[in-house]
């Protein structure tokens, strides 16, 4: 305990020493920040998000009995796992950006989701040994954490001069589908069973991928009709 005090403390001292002033940013009204959702292609965006990490946290949540079959309630088989999700989850993070950048967002987004799904469905089988289930948290961590990246992109993207708002729309999207993660987890306990809980994460994140491809097709339907408005101005 006094090692997470000293840790603290330096971290404090660190930042009050080397973080440089940062002006504060004009107040906000509640409709200004509610502004961008009369946006269709933001909403949706937006909800991808929400819809999303509810399905990859909905197994999350009750990772424990999820995966009893192989962890067999030794905490450090459960700890191992989660240190490999962990790991994966910061690959994923990292690479996502990179990637988003080559390839643009929607590969990196649909990629995500269509892999993720296909593991969450597998996931009932992959639990059931321990060499599959790494494969399967690996995966899983990958995809979830890589995919935050290239949504963050797409929003900044809509509305480059409301980035900052709609970075914070989207965290909390995020954390309204983790919340809402742990009753979508318990209900899919009651109606099936503690390892079928990987067909309601995949189930979630399908629709995810379904959302997120609406968002895209009403993106290059503005796309397009803001080209023939620019056509139609040069003419």
């Amino acid at each position: 305990m006094w090692f997470v005090t000293a840790v603290g403390v330096i971290a404090w001292f660190a930042v009050y020493m080397m973080l440089p002033a940062i002006p504060a940013l004009p107040a906000v009204t509640l409709r200004q920040r509610l502004a961008p959702l009369n946006d269709s292609r933001i909403t949706l965006t937006l909800l991808t998000t929400l819809v999303a990490y509810a399905g990859l946290f909905a197994v999350y949540t009750y990772i424990g009995v999820a995966f009893e079959r192989v962890t067999s309630g030794q905490p450090d088989v459960l700890a191992g796992l989660l240190l490999l999700w962990g790991f994966a989850a910061t690959a994923g993070n990292l690479v996502a950006g990179k990637l988003t950048d080559r390839f643009g967002n929607r590969m990196i987004i649909v990629g995500s989701l269509a892999v993720a799904a296909i593991d969450f469905a597998l996931l009932p089988l992959a639990s059931a040994h321990l060499w599959s289930a790494a494969i399967a948290i690996a995966v899983w961590g990958v995809c979830g954490w890589g995919l935050l990246v290239p949504q963050q992109h797409r929003l900044i993207s809509l509305a480059p001069a409301s980035a900052p708002l709609l970075l914070g729309l989207n965290s909390a999207a995020l954390y309204v589908g983790v919340s809402a993660s742990g009753v979508i987890g318990a209900a899919g306990i009651a109606l099936l069973d503690r390892h079928q809980l990987g067909y309601v994460g995949a189930v979630l994140v399908a629709v995810a991928f379904v959302i997120a491809e609406l968002a895209y097709r009403l993106m290059r339907r503005y796309r397009t009709s803001d080209a023939r408005l620019a056509g139609s101005a040069a003419n």
